[in-house]
């Protein structure tokens, strides 16, 4: 039975948590102009913010410093501050982490992570042990067995969430103009793989391909300190 507070009685306000307290200051520091600024002129990279119409006034107009980041890296506003806060330096590792568990964002189970990634539909790429889902089924092939195939499915999936394509020269010990095109058929090719995302993996200029998946679709979970599986976001 829930008792309610005597009509005279105001119910009592609960102060605001540490990591509540935390998050609004990032926030407030993260949307100053300043802010938009170090991150455009010293995080985002040349073709970051081509993406965003190579016009800083304009982007940040449009998107706020924040939604900048949601943009480029496929993440909710949220996880934006807290994750540009970070890359601003105003963030330690720490913090980050804590902030982000808090939101929710940061499941203390790798394992259920990724299964709940795997879950929204994403082409969801898992560095070790390797594996790889997508549209909520892990795509059944052996890729230890098949690492060049599975290198090449992980640039693509890496440079897709960047909003970039891939050449010859992501893979420069290949030596060969032509080793995407190569890849791609046997990777295609392999038992398994399925012809929905295939279908995704279109050509992007001279001996270049790309990925044609927002970035927010593309889920990341790399190895980190040898033994830590991280979803990567940028």
């Amino acid at each position: 039975m829930v008792i309610q507070p005597a009509a005279n009685q105001p119910a009592t306000l609960q102060p605001p948590k540490p990591w509540e307290l935390e998050l609004t200051a990032n926030a407030l520091r993260v949307r100053s102009v300043a802010a938009a600024e170090r991150l455009w002129d010293r995080v985002l990279t040349e073709e970051d913010r081509q993406r965003l119409g190579g016009d800083f006034v304009a982007a940040y107009a449009k998107h706020g410093t924040a939604g900048m980041w949601a943009k480029l890296r496929g993440v909710s506003r949220e996880r934006a501050r807290v994750d540009v806060g970070h890359a601003l330096g105003l963030l330690d590792d720490a913090t980050q982490q804590w902030l982000l568990r808090e939101l929710g964002q940061l499941p203390n189970d790798a394992e259920q992570a990724i299964q709940d990634a795997a879950q929204t539909g994403a082409l969801v790429l898992v560095e070790r042990p390797r594996a790889a889902y997508w549209q909520g089924q892990a795509i059944a092939v052996d890729w230890d067995r098949h690492g060049a195939s599975w290198d090449y499915l992980w640039e693509l999936g890496r440079h897709a969430k960047a909003g970039q394509s891939i050449d010859h020269m992501t893979f420069p010990a290949s030596g060969d103009v032509a080793f995407c095109t190569k890849q791609k058929s046997r990777l295609l090719a392999q038992r398994g793989f399925p012809r929905t995302l295939a279908a995704l993996i279109k050509p992007a200029g001279r001996n270049a391909q790309r990925l044609d998946l927002e970035p927010e679709k593309v889920r990341l979970f790399e190895l980190v300190f040898g033994e830590t599986v991280k979803e990567r976001t940028a």
